[in-house]
This record gives structure tokens, sequence and C-alpha cells, in this order.
């Protein structure tokens, strides 16, 4: 089925100029966050690595992965974003902070300015930093994201799009939700593609208010991490070739035409995921929710369980148990952990 490579095929010398940028191109940048450009694009404020170039150097990556070679491959031969600059590529990993942040910016030929952020890591690292959104009011890599769109917004000469997929789209809207008031004024529109909500606390704050009709957010019909905590905005439900948690992978999306392609609604087991994650989250304080996340992290780490794939491969649930014992888990929370540990489990197969 049609995909984002399939898109950058066919509109491949389509110039935006008469072709305006869209959905589908939000999408493409949001993929391209996840290229490792350190050497390639330099961490400055300043837009100077041609964005052919740039590409076709990253596509000799040796651990990039198949799809973000061809990714890559695309976009080096690619003239629809021929005059386009790349700049502020920006990296920052902490196991002791529990962060994973990355972000790129490019300056299109027409002056407005894409940031584009990166999504989660498939490392245990960067799922724990998702789940603790759950009950930290700012993670790291979202008070990192306020502060490169501000810098960002410094030498912007026009409108702003900040977008990301996963973890990604949740920093994009963060980052538009405290930026300056200036900032906020020369955003144009905010895509998060399966991005995780927020805490009650902040999608009632003026601040996310005041930017919440720019915000566009898409997610697969099988969605697990787009649901996750409180969403105000309408979501737009795309189709995802693959089922569960494979369905989270944009390059699983489907695109016709230049418009990524709808459904009605998402899927029974993303819909009974939901209720039960936000049923379990409103049931705890915060600091049950931390001791939870603790858990199962906890659990999955001595599980060796790193990727989503590592969940179909029958790791032992009776570690549940002894591990809980070992740390003095209050057994509500230790319930609640083995219910979303077998929850995530069965979504992932």
């Amino acid at each position: 089925m049609p995909n984002l490579l399939s898109y950058l095929s066919v509109y491949k010398n389509a110039p935006l100029a008469e072709y305006p940028f869209g959905e589908a191109d939000a999408l493409v940048f949001a993929a391209a966050a996840y290229i490792p450009f350190g050497g390639i694009v330099g961490e400055s404020f300043s837009f100077n690595a041609p964005l052919g170039e740039a590409f076709e150097k990253a596509s000799r990556i040796a651990s990039i992965s198949r799809n973000a070679r061809s990714l890559c491959i695309a976009l080096s031969e690619s003239s629809r974003y021929s005059g386009c600059l790349l700049g502020a590529y920006l990296e920052r990993v902490s196991d002791e902070a529990i962060e994973q942040f990355a972000a790129v910016s490019a300056l299109l030929p027409d002056g407005r300015v894409i940031a584009a952020f990166r999504g989660t890591e498939p490392t245990l690292r960067g799922w724990q930093e998702d789940f603790n959104m759950g009950f930290m009011h700012e993670i790291p890599s979202q008070a990192q994201a306020v502060k490169y769109l501000g810098s960002l917004a410094e030498i912007a000469p026009g409108s702003i799009i900040p977008l990301g997929h996963s973890k990604g789209g949740n920093l994009a809207v963060y980052a538009a939700s405290f930026c300056s008031s200036e900032a906020k004024g020369r955003l144009s529109a905010i895509y998060s593609f399966d991005g995780p909500g927020f805490l009650d606390e902040t999608i009632n704050d003026p601040n996310y208010i005041a930017i919440s009709k720019k915000i566009l957010t898409y997610i697969p019909q099988s969605s697990v991490i787009g649901l996750l905590l409180g969403h105000k905005e309408y979501f737009i439900i795309v189709k995802s070739d693959s089922g569960a948690l494979f369905a989270h992978d944009v390059f699983t999306w489907q695109i016709t035409g230049s418009q990524i392609s709808r459904l009605s609604q998402v899927n029974e087991s993303s819909a009974f995921l939901n209720m039960a994650l936000k049923r379990w989250i409103s049931e705890m304080g915060y600091q049950q929710r931390q001791q939870m996340v603790g858990t199962l992290f906890g659990l999955l780490e001595k599980a060796s369980v790193h990727t989503a794939a590592d969940f179909a491969g029958g790791w032992p649930f009776n570690m549940l148990p002894l591990y809980s014992a070992e740390k003095g888990i209050d057994p509500k929370v230790l319930h609640l952990a083995t219910e979303i540990l077998h929850m995530l489990r069965k979504n992932s197969t």
C-alpha cells in the first residue's frame, strides 16, 4: 500500500510553490527527526546545511534502519525540498535524568521554519520517559523543547511549524504551549503524530488552550501511545498497514495522493486499552503512579525486554511477584502493573 516513501516518489519533482506543504510533508519531517545528524548538521541556530546534501550523507550512516535509509535517499534525490536548509540539530541523552531529546529544524524556501522533534527511542529508558509523563508535570525533554523553540523563534524569519512523532509530537505541542507570546503568534500549525497527551493541569492551562485550535493530532486505528493521558484536540484517525504497537510506526501509515488516509474510529482493542489506562491513572495519586512506573520498568529491565517485539517473546510474568516482594510494592500498584503489562503484551501481537 502507498506510504510515506511512495509519497516521496510520486511528489519527487513537485515544487512546494505549486503543491503547498501539507500533512504528508509534515509526516516526512517528523520521520526525518529520527536521523542522527551529528557531524552533518550543526548545533548552532542557523541554517547552512542544504537538505539534499545532508540526507545524502545521512544515508551512509551504518546504524540507521532500512526505512530510515530509504527516507534519506528519497530526500537526497527530491527536487521538492531542494531549496530547504537544515540547522539547529540538538541531541541530549541522560540516563541519570531519564532524558532523550533531539530536534532539527528546516528553513523552507518561503521563509517558514519547521521545528522537528524526535520521538521516543526504542529503548527501555525512552519508554520510561513517556510513562513519567503520567506523574511529572514537566519531564526534562519538555523543558528542553521549550528552550529549543524559544531559541529557534529568535532567528526564524517567518512562521513556525512545530511537529513530531510519538514523544516528539508531545514535545511539539508542549513547546508551542509554553513558548513566548511573540513566538506563539507565529505558529501556523502544530503537528502531533501519535503523540501522547498531558496531565489535566497542562491541558487546562491557559497557555495550552491558547494554541489548542492549531494542533493537528493524528493517531493510527490501533493507537496505544497517542491515547495516553489527556487531549483536548480532535483526533484524526489514520489507516495503518499494521496492528497493535506496530501501527505506531509512521512507515506503516497509508497515504492517498498527498493526504494521510483516514478512518472513522480506532479499533476495539485500542479503545479498550485507552479506557483502562485512563481509569488506572485516575484512580492513583502521583506517588502511586511513580511507584507503578518504577515497578513496570524495573521488571522489564530484569526480564531483558528492550523492544516492542520482546513483548511477544513469552517473557516471565512470574518475575513480577518476586520483584514486588523484593521492592516492597503496594499490592494495588502491583495489580495495576500486572494488568498493564498483560495488555501491552496483547497489543504487541
